[in-house]
């Protein structure tokens, strides 16, 4: 591709590009500015919405966007006039009210010709991109204005929702829960960069990737019953039981397919959930009562493994054989064991919590290569990373 080759439109373009950093390798927009005289129609609308590559099409939960790994936005699809059975003669993308930001409109759609019966509808594609930096963090609106074909008036399609995540910590993210509040370390100083409340005193608190779409939950278990937040809004949009009120929780990839599982431990019996049915599809015996288990990459190989630790001992089982591979002692009788990647270097360490004292072993070798103080006696640790913290600032 090549730079639009008209010098004085694309200067004309230019503070537009530059305030939404819109890709300039591209034809520009048909229009720089909505036109302020047309009227609003109340003919219905005939068009897609995507957002970075998923179809809004009934939506209904808002689309989360982490801002620190999805640089930009790429809204695409189609649209059309209706009512005149034609093109329309320009596309904007209309954020929360107060943003018009102009499209490529006339991108060959065969598809919705063919689908509609319709040759006009042949060139209805459009598309557009603009930075996440330009969002704050937060839910958002968006929906499309469309000018109709002899740019009279406007249609206004239906709206869909997302919510933009500013974490920027790569990785590691040291937590702790107290009655019910997160204090979320996520550049590893030692500061609460993000509080929240969700959850009570008597829950148990857990971050994973619940749904399954590649991002992390925040999540608390009470009772056998877990509470999952997969917006970041701090209100529990997935309720389900699974476990009794004497397990413990566990969060992991157990099957080491890449996907987060969901487990319960209970007296050195491992029941796991696979599939997100909230029925046990792997059950194996891997500990005792007493034990405290854990999910994490122990053995640096780049998938989890399974262990317990029992006071001060550490076993860990690399292949899913129910035989502990690795033994190891690391902290003493009272500590809470945790596994994630605290110094940042894209591979686990294990750690132990000792009344606000974290001590990290990030070599295996097992002595502590960083101390350092979050927390006080009482609080739950817990370790997640940039893309399992799925919350703004509150």
């Amino acid at each position: 591709r090549t730079l639009y080759p008209n010098a004085e439109r694309l200067k004309e373009l230019a503070s537009i590009y530059e305030k939404y950093k819109l890709n300039v390798f591209s034809n520009p927009p048909n229009s720089a500015y909505f036109p302020a005289n047309l009227t609003l129609s109340s003919e219905p609308c005939l068009c897609d919405i995507s957002l970075n590559g998923i179809s809004m099409h009934q939506q209904k939960q808002p689309h989360v966007i982490n801002a620190a790994k999805e640089k930009e936005i790429v809204t695409g699809g189609w649209a059309v006039d209706k009512e005149a059975s034609d093109v329309a003669s320009a596309i904007f993308i209309t954020i929360d009210d107060e943003l018009d930001i102009p499209t490529i409109y006339g991108i060959d759609r065969r598809d919705v010709s063919e689908y509609y019966k319709n040759v006009k509808y042949r060139f209805s594609g459009y598309r557009t991109s603009f930075s996440t930096s330009t969002i704050e963090a937060g839910e958002h609106k968006l929906y499309l204005k469309i000018i109709s074909n002899d740019g009279t008036r406007y249609f206004k399609s239906s709206e869909v929702k997302f919510h933009i995540e500013h974490i920027t910590a790569a990785e590691g993210c040291g937590i702790v829960f107290r009655d019910g509040h997160w204090y979320v370390d996520t550049n590893m100083d030692q500061k609460a960069d993000l509080v929240f409340v969700y959850g009570t005193a008597s829950d148990i608190p857990l971050i994973g990737d619940f749904n399954k779409d590649g991002r992390g939950d925040t999540a608390i278990f009470n009772k056998g019953k877990w509470y999952v937040d997969t917006i970041g809004g701090h209100v529990a949009d997935t309720v389900f039981g699974y476990g009794i009120p004497r397990d413990i929780p566990l969060v992991g990839d157990i099957d080491k397919d890449g996907a987060d599982d969901i487990a319960i431990f209970r007296d050195g019996l491992w029941c796991v959930d696979t599939t997100g049915d909230h029925v046990s599809d792997i059950v194996f015996g891997y500990g005792i009562a007493g034990d405290i288990p854990l999910i994490g990459d122990i053995n640096k190989d780049g998938r989890d493994d399974t262990a317990v630790f029992r006071n001060g001992m550490w076993y860990v089982d690399t292949n899913m054989d129910q035989k502990a591979d690795l033994i190891f002692t690391y902290g003493t009788a009272g500590d809470v064991p945790l596994v994630g990647d605290i110094n940042k270097d894209g591979r686990d360490d294990t750690a132990i919590f000792k009344n606000g004292m974290w001590y990290v072993d990030t070599n295996m070798d097992q002595k502590a290569d960083l101390v350092f103080s979050y927390g006080i006696a009482g609080d739950v640790p817990l370790l997640g990373t940039s893309d399992k913290v799925n919350h703004s600032k509150s």
